[in-house]
């Protein structure tokens, strides 16, 4: 219906989703796959909350979306696709902040996003760093043998490093 410019109908069915995804995850609150489907739908409501002017209600629906991801995240920590959704989230909190000019706000929100994706910490003998996190979206990654790839060193400042694709421990994804 959002897509045919009826969005009204629009939230209106995504908020019915929402009602009934939120009662499947407290019927069954450690179903961690009905929990996460609570938060795609409070996304779904805050997408067409923006697209209204909404904005208020938009950033609350992306923020319970942001907390119950946080929520999947710390019970599962080496989870890449938790830490992936709640940088999502951190991600469309900062474009709803950003479009209200809050701009301060916006780039927090973008840099939580940024710090959760990858993270650099000197190795024990000081000798090297160590990368954990993910790289996503690479132009013409699938063909690369070399990565630029930018990390937040030791959970503070920002760095870029030069990975190469054949080292240890790197993997690449397949080719979207």
């Amino acid at each position: 219906l959002a897509t045919l410019g009826n969005l009204a109908g629009a939230l209106e069915r995504y908020q019915a989703a929402l009602a009934i995804r939120e009662r499947l995850a407290a019927a069954d609150p450690d179903n961690v796959i009905w929990v996460s489907n609570v938060a795609f739908a409070q996304e779904r409501v805050a997408t067409v909350l923006q697209s209204l002017g909404r904005l208020p209600s938009s950033l609350d629906h992306h923020r319970r979306a942001l907390a119950i991801r946080e929520r999947l995240a710390t019970t599962d920590p080496g989870n890449a696709g938790w830490a992936g959704n709640v940088a999502y989230s951190h991600n469309h909190i900062g474009g709803v902040l950003q479009v209200q000019g809050n701009l301060a706000a916006a780039l927090e929100s973008y840099r939580a996003a940024l710090a959760i994706r990858t993270r650099a910490d000197l190795s024990e003998d000081g000798s090297h760093y160590i990368l954990s996190g993910q790289k996503m979206w690479i132009t013409n990654g699938g063909g690369a043998d070399l990565y630029t790839v930018f990390a937040k060193v030791g959970g503070e400042h920002f760095s870029a490093f030069l990975v190469e694709r054949a080292w240890p421990g790197v993997s690449a994804g397949a080719e979207e």
